[in-house]
């Protein structure tokens, strides 16, 4: 990639941590990260001023509502994930819970069958549960990888979803520059800056962005 000249080197630095407009993460006095809802009239307006270039066929409109879309759906997400526990704690609860069914069932089965008449299907609970247990251990493994440490597996769909919007919808390249002292910069690198940083109230710096972008090519 190309860097850049000592001509060039009084351009606007590439938005950082904290884009301009971006709601903080936590307001003063808060415990809880507040989830996003929508872009501000001034995220909108910085995202719309990267860029004096964009392809004339943009549906601006239905663009900025699907990536307000994503931006809920991230939150939808974790809050469900916190809601209904880990992938390997809910497989621990369904395979207790499998096992007391199977249990009662058993029980049961031991009855006369003029007791038994008229109850409930105890077998199609089981089928359920097993189901679901299944479910859960086929994606235990992912997302706990996904999860663990620093990572986070539904940021990392979103940038996925941001960069295939960015080279479709918005007809962008995949490409950045840097600075002499190799800062990355250029659309992209903004364009992910301004999204991430109001949809997550703080984005990564530019050097992580740019490892976003080549993990992603």
């Amino acid at each position: 990639m190309p860097k850049r000249d000592n001509a060039s080197a009084g351009r606007r630095p590439p938005p950082g941590a904290s884009p301009i407009g971006a709601e903080p993460a936590h307001s003063a006095g808060a415990t809880r990260v507040v989830p996003f809802t929508s872009f501000s009239d001034t995220q909108w307006q910085a995202i719309r001023a990267i860029r004096d270039d964009w392809p004339s066929d943009i549906d601006w409109d239905r663009f900025r509502l699907g990536l307000e879309g994503q931006g809920r759906l991230y939150w939808r997400q974790h809050e469900s994930r916190k809601r209904f526990g880990t992938p390997s704690s809910m497989r621990k609860r369904l395979t207790t819970l499998l096992q007391k069914i199977r249990n009662v069932r058993g029980d049961m089965e031991g009855l006369p069958e003029h007791v038994r008449h008229g109850t409930s299907n105890l077998g199609e609970t089981e089928q359920w549960i097993h189901d679901q247990l299944a479910l859960y251990e086929a994606i235990e493994e992912p997302l706990s990888s996904g999860f663990s440490g620093r990572s986070d597996y539904y940021r990392d769909m979103l940038c996925e979803w941001l960069l295939i919007e960015w080279t479709t919808t918005l007809g962008g390249e995949l490409t950045y520059s840097r600075e002499l002292h190799g800062q990355p910069y250029g659309p992209l690198i903004d364009f992910l800056a301004l999204a991430l940083g109001a949809i997550l109230g703080k984005a990564p710096g530019a050097s992580g962005l740019a490892k976003i972008i080549d993990e992603f090519r």
